[in-house]
């Protein structure tokens, strides 16, 4: 790792901060805390982010981050963050704890939220710009071959990045596997995941990478880390941030006007507009959604339209992904076959 500066320019050289591979330090997570309370202006780009995710792990890093996107998420733009233990996590037993750095304590105790996933294990890749170079692997051995060790939250953030909201990035269709084809293996010292062990993974709320011997690399399940019914699916939080955002945005012209009727139906026109889009009735393969109801009346009283307030309550059936797909199979001899009339 080299650092070049320019002839006029200066520079304060901080070991733990600037330092080549520095452990993770007080002030070098402060850093992290410092440019994720950036991203929370209302100015472009920061405004369209919905997916973060950190080039370091820590603790404290990763309490940072759930409280980076609660808090944003709470001032109008959804926003989710991908997590990950630091590579040393090797056994499912210690991804799946409820202390640090398992997925029960990867945030301070605090990692169980829907807008947070946790991804584990680490795979192996090739980085051509680090042959030659000897460095450290998950197993603590070295190696200069160019095939490092690395986490997958970032794998997982460029998944999330290239699907629509509604699809679950547990899928095996593209582009999954290009997105994937780059993932060599398990991480060095990861190995024997089988089917109790993704079982475990599932149930304890960890987005487990898998070697599938048809699809190749995918990931087992895009589940969130929470353990709360109906919270669990990536894609449900995901959708919902994307509908909410997206109705927010084409409401605001309604903003500040007359309360009249007339605006009213015109509001609850445009959320029914944009809704059916969704529903796409008249094309199935443009169909996002199962169902959607926008109601302009229910939540309104004469009190709150007397403080300017209108209130439009939509509800959405999502389209559940095909996340279990069972064979049942009767074969012999003296199998009766029932022919279609």
């Amino acid at each position: 790792l080299g650092v070049r500066l320019h002839v006029t320019g200066t520079t304060t050289f901080t070991a733990a901060v600037q330092g080549i591979t520095p452990a993770s330090a007080s002030g070098l997570e402060a850093l992290y805390a410092t440019a994720l309370t950036a991203l929370l202006g209302d100015d472009s780009p920061a405004r369209d982010i919905n997916v973060v995710v950190t080039a370091r792990t820590s603790p404290a890093i990763r309490v940072s981050l759930r409280t980076h996107v609660l808090t944003a998420s709470g001032q109008g733009r959804g926003r989710g963050a991908i997590i990950a233990p630091a590579l040393t996590t090797l056994t499912v037993a210690n991804a799946t704890s409820d202390s640090d750095p398992g997925v029960g304590g990867a945030s301070g105790g605090a990692a169980r939220h829907e807008r947070l996933v946790y991804a584990w294990p680490g795979e192996r890749t090739y980085v051509p710009e680090a042959l030659n170079f000897r460095l450290k692997t998950a197993d603590g051995m070295t190696t200069a071959d160019g095939i490092l060790d690395m986490r997958t939250d970032f794998r997982v953030a460029s998944i999330i990045s290239n699907l629509a909201p509604e699809r679950n990035p547990a899928q095996t269709a593209e582009p999954i596997p290009t997105l994937m084809s780059s993932v060599l293996a398990f991480q060095r010292g990861v190995s024997g995941l089988g089917l109790n062990e993704y079982t475990a993974l599932r149930a304890a709320g960890v987005m487990a990478l898998r070697l599938d011997r048809t699809s190749g690399p995918i990931f087992q399940s895009g589940i969130t880390t929470s353990l709360i019914s109906g919270e669990k699916n990536i894609n449900r939080r995901r959708m919902a941030d994307f509908i909410e955002d997206s109705l927010a945005e084409r409401l605001v012209s309604f903003s500040k006007l007359p309360l009249t009727q007339r605006l009213k139906d015109a509001a609850v026109g445009e959320a029914r507009a944009f809704m059916n889009e969704l529903l796409s009735p008249n094309n199935t393969a443009a169909q996002r959604i199962d169902a959607f109801q926008v109601d302009g009346v229910s939540g309104n009283t004469p009190a709150l339209e007397a403080k300017g307030i209108y209130v439009i309550i939509v509800r959405v059936r999502l389209t559940p992904t095909a996340d279990f797909i069972v064979l049942q199979a009767e074969i012999g001899e003296n199998v009766v076959i029932q022919q279609a009339a």
